[in-house]
């Protein structure tokens, strides 16, 4: 490292700081001031538990908080169902849904697509997204499939806060 002598009008100046030093450090943000500017995720109890395919029968889910009312929006987690019937403590997926979606004029109606850890069996579930309700579609739940396969391989378990 070069040590510098900093002049100032032919005469030998010390700085006080680095950011004196530098011409124009002292237009970055902050430590605090970036902090601001990440979103904070909310650290808390899930605002729904249960275990459903997104099935259009039944009254779909209906988390304790109104979307417009979360900071950023929700969290839906997605496990994988054995064919037993059990939701199995593997392949975890997360996917957010934006506070903002319920500004979309419409039914609501949201894509989620699912893989395997392999990422083989890729399935897609369709739900209606509502500020305070998330209804489902037939095709999540088809008669005839067995739990475990098909669109049947994956269920929604919790929605969080973010």
């Amino acid at each position: 490292m070069d040590i510098v002598q900093l002049m100032e009008n032919n005469e030998p100046k010390a700085m006080a700081t680095v950011v004196e030093a530098v011409d124009g450090l002292e237009n970055y943000p902050t430590k605090a001031d970036a902090d601001k500017s990440y979103q904070k995720i909310i650290q808390g109890s899930p605002l729904w538990t249960g275990v459903w395919y997104g099935g259009a029968s039944g009254s779909g889910t209906t988390p304790s908080k109104p979307l417009s009312q979360c900071q950023n929006g929700w969290i839906l987690q997605w496990q994988e169902m054995s064919s037993t019937g059990q939701a199995n403590d593997a392949v975890f997926q997360f996917q957010y849904v934006p506070k903002n979606h319920i500004s979309n004029s419409g039914s609501g109606g949201t894509v989620f697509n699912l893989n395997a850890y392999n990422g083989k069996n890729p399935q897609t579930k369709y739900l209606y997204i509502k500020d305070a309700k998330i209804t489902g579609h037939d095709l999540n739940a088809p008669d005839g499939t067995a739990a475990g396969s098909g669109n049947k391989m994956y269920i929604l378990t919790k929605i969080f806060e973010y």
